[in-house]
This record gives C-alpha cells, structure tokens and sequence, in this order.
C-alpha cells in the first residue's frame, strides 16, 4: 500500500487490510485516532498494548504518531489467518493521563505551556517547536490536580478577543498552540478547477458549505465566582435599647475564601465577636448571624449598646465576578445578540474579561463550515490545524478556513483519500 504503517518499529505494511484503515485528526483535545486490520498467515506475530506505531505517506509525511490502545483479534477468516484490529491514539494519551498541580502569576501562556510540559514524565517526548510565543499574560492561573490536557483547554478559555486560541499535537509528538491568526498553512489550495501546482481537485458530490447564525452571539455577560472586598467600615448609633444592627452586606468570615471576623466597637471598647453558631453569646460579647433564608446579616450584642454610643464594624464581604463584553463590529453587522455565561470557577475580573472574550471571537460573527473530499490523486501534509483555501467558481467562493477534522480512509488498489471538514469565524 501507499502508506506506511509501523507497530513497535516493525513495517506491517503488507499485513495492512487497506480498506479497513482510518486516521481521524480532530482539532480538539481528543486528539488523532487511527485504526487498521492486520492479515497474519504466519500465525507467529504478537502485538501489545501502548506499542509505538506510526503511519507515513509516500512523501515522508507523517499522517499519524501515536501508541495502540486497543486490540482485537479473531479467527473468522479461517484456520490458516489471524486478524488483528488495532485501535490507536496519539500521544494526546497521555496529556489526558498526566496531572499537573501548578499556579502561576504574571506569566504569558507560551510559558506557561512549557513549564506545564518540562515536568512531563520521562521516556514521552512531546516538544513545544510549534508554540507561539508572545501569547496573553495571565496574571494568575491555577491548574489544581489538572491533567494536563484539561490545563491546556482552560488555558484556551482564557484567549483574548483578537487571538481565540487553539491546540493540538500532530503525528511528529509537536504541540501546536497557537491564536487563530497564526494557523499554520497547508501545502495546498483546494478547488473545483483545472488544478495548477499547489492546488488539488475536490469531489463536486462531496462539496457543501454553509453559514451558521444559531450561536450568534457578540453581547456576553459572565458570572464567575466571587472575590473578597477591601475592608468597609460600617457605623450605626446605639439608642440604649435596640441589640441588632444590619450589616449592609453579609461579612465573608471564611479565612479559607480570605475572610476574617468582623472588628467591633462601641465607642473605644473593642467587643470580642464570633459567628452565631446557635449555642448563644457564652462569654463573647457580640455575634455575627446569617439569614439563611434572605441571606441578610445581623450584629447582634448580648447588652444593647448605650443610648449615644457609637458602633462601628470593620469587615469584608464577597464580590461577584461579573463583567460584560460586546463585539461592536458585530452589534453593528447584525444587531445585539446576548448570552449569559457563568462560572464558579473564575475568581478573577481580568480571568473573566477573557473568558468573555474568548466567546466572543468564536461566537460574534456566524460560522461558515464546509466539507469536500479532495481528489485521490492528493499527497502531501495536509491535516487538521491548518488553513486552506476553498474555490468553488459556481458558488463565486475563494476563502480561507481551518482543517478542524481530517478523515483519512483507505481504498481499494491501495489508496487513500482525505475528507475535510472546514471552519472560519466570521
């Protein structure tokens, strides 16, 4: 057959079932997958699980590099031959089995990413030749027993709105991680015309493209987390008689969020405070109660502060994270379109900010998606996370989009053919 496929560093190309072979590269952290038959008459071979295998094309290219994850074998074929199916993935494996307990400060996400990958384990090489530099600094992120994969999706979710990021590990163990304005291009132009160098013919019956309004959104509120005020002071005046006194917001007491007891006054004596509990003051002097069903706060004294007197508490409260974007462009093109997102997580208004923003560079304009298959006369590199151009003269169409699948299948008479499906934004 055309390609080349290796188990283990052996070439089993012959044993290759051609027509049961597929390579799915898919620009998300799922990664690439690849899936094969092998014919053995000797009845000797013997294949593992997590045995190194790689496929190259006739060129040289790499159109998978990954490890089998899963083996089948059966006898259906007769006395005299063994079939092996073997289901592999790439090394994206592991980016989904290793953890990362990491927190950063004032780092851009380049760094970030190499940091994060120079503590992968040992006799796994994944190399970073192909991450961008100069990318957003975050000036916090915390990966909290994380696996890495997960680390680098919420790495994505931070992008700013010029720059949505993307990531993936191509069929060399590279990373790619990079903004949607730095994808990388293909070694080929796509058309429905005579093919000159460069170019490659699609099959007309496959072709479709389209544009997606049903996600339009360019308005986004995002509700995160919440975060701990400076402290705020907070005075009443005592009448003699009355011994509850509303806060005007709930005192965050937790110390584990960063919240302390409330400091309290009347006139220059300091009260010793703690939360109500239920058990009533016991020696202390004033508590600190919650509504729970109004999320209201009482200070509550044991004696009613004297007629005159001046009560004063210090204290801190919760914050929500809450910010708001819009994409003016858009609101201009295609009116307002709102979405409310919301995320316990985000504990930051800059983290916020980009998620926000994040959404809009995806969602601010109306996707156009395509499919061809192109010709099977094609060789070369083309595959997921890069940028083609598509023609199609009938439709007076010459855009560029991203490769976010590439379905690579094997034909009769030993060949194969690449299936695309295509993106842009906006």
């Amino acid at each position: 057959m055309a390609l080349t496929v290796t188990v283990d560093g052996a070439d089993v190309s012959a044993l290759v079932d051609v027509q049961t072979l597929t390579i799915t590269q898919v620009l998300t952290r799922r990664g690439d997958t690849a899936s094969f038959d092998l014919l053995d008459p000797s009845l000797a071979r013997t294949f593992a699980p997590l045995q190194p295998v790689t496929i190259l094309d006739e060129l040289g290219n790499a159109k998978f590099g990954g490890i089998a994850t899963r083996l089948r074998q059966t006898v259906a074929d007769g006395p005299a031959l063994y079939r092996w199916r073997l289901e592999c993935q790439d090394v994206t494996y592991y980016l989904r089995k290793t953890l990362c307990n990491r927190k950063y400060q004032a780092q851009s996400i380049d760094q970030i990413v190499k940091d994060l990958l120079a503590g992968f384990p040992p006799g796994v090489a994944i190399t970073t030749a192909n991450v961008q530099t100069g990318l957003p600094t975050l000036q916090y992120f915390n990966a909290p027993h994380l696996s890495l994969a997960d680390a680098f999706d919420k790495l994505v979710r931070l992008s700013d709105a010029t720059a949505y990021l993307m990531w993936d590990v191509d069929a060399n163990r590279d990373l790619h991680f990079f903004d949607q304005n730095h994808v990388p291009t293909a070694d080929v132009l796509l058309t429905d015309a005579a093919p000159g160098p460069g170019q490659a013919n699609y099959r007309r019956d496959s072709f479709w493209y389209e544009r997606d309004a049903s996600q339009l959104a360019n308005q986004i509120t995002f509700r995160g987390g919440t975060y701990v005020s400076n402290p705020y002071l907070q005075t009443w005046v005592g009448n003699g008689q009355q011994a509850s006194y509303l806060f005007d917001f709930p005192p965050d007491t937790s110390g584990a969020s960063g919240g302390v007891l409330p400091v309290v006054t009347v006139g220059d004596a300091g009260q010793t405070v703690r939360v109500d509990g239920g058990n009533g003051f016991g020696s202390f002097q004033a508590l600190v109660s919650l509504a729970q069903d109004t999320q209201t706060a009482t200070l509550r004294f044991a004696t009613p502060p004297a007629a005159g007197a001046t009560i004063s508490a210090t204290y801190v409260y919760d914050l929500p994270v809450l910010v708001r974007r819009k994409d003016n462009v858009s609101v201009t093109d295609y009116g307002t379109w709102e979405e409310y997102i919301t995320d316990g997580q985000v504990k930051t208004q800059q983290a916020a900010t980009q998620r926000a923003a994040a959404m809009l560079s995806q969602f601010a304009r109306p996707l156009a998606t395509a499919g061809v298959d192109v010709d099977q006369t094609y060789r070369g590199a083309l595959g997921a996370g890069q940028q083609v151009t598509l023609v199609n003269q009938q439709l007076g169409l010459n855009t560029t989009m991203l490769v976010t699948d590439c379905r690579i299948t094997g034909t009769a008479g030993g060949r194969y053919q690449h299936r695309l499906g295509l993106a842009a934004f906006g």
